[in-house]
């Protein structure tokens, strides 16, 4: 069985699809204040290890509150579990720039415009809205 595959989706591999539980907790911790947008997140995190979209979620959360060097932590595992998502590398170039690490700020940022070179010139300096966090 090839795992990653939206056919192939099966709870047992720690994987979300679109009609998830766990997604449903990623979706539903936008907006909740801080510690239950983290519960929320870090519950759908325990289903699903392999995705970078909880630790998304607790970056947004935790930035939004100020908490840049736990944004920058849940960022950095995004990043690690999911290379290839420029929102998790958007994440990490806003968390590293809130805590003055430039240098690995200008890499992320670098990642996001390989990533997606067509994004558009609004988000590049901006959270990027939840919407973009689909699978």
């Amino acid at each position: 069985m090839e795992i990653g595959y939206t056919h192939n989706i099966n709870q047992s591999y720690g994987l979300m699809d679109g009609s998830g539980a766990e997604l449903q907790r990623v979706l539903r911790s936008y907006g909740q204040p801080e510690p239950q947008a983290i519960e929320s997140a870090r519950s759908a995190d325990n289903l699903d290890w392999l995705s970078s979209r909880p630790q998304v979620a607790i970056a947004r959360a935790t930035l939004r509150n100020g908490d840049a060097r736990a944004a920058l932590a849940a960022s950095r595992l995004a990043v690690d579990r999911e290379p290839g998502f420029w929102v998790a590398w958007q994440m990490l170039y806003l968390s590293a720039q809130r805590v003055g690490d430039t240098e690995l700020a200008q890499e992320a940022q670098r990642h996001v415009r390989a990533l997606n070179p067509s994004l558009r010139t609004d988000f590049r300096f901006t959270e990027p809205p939840p919407s973009y966090d689909h699978y």
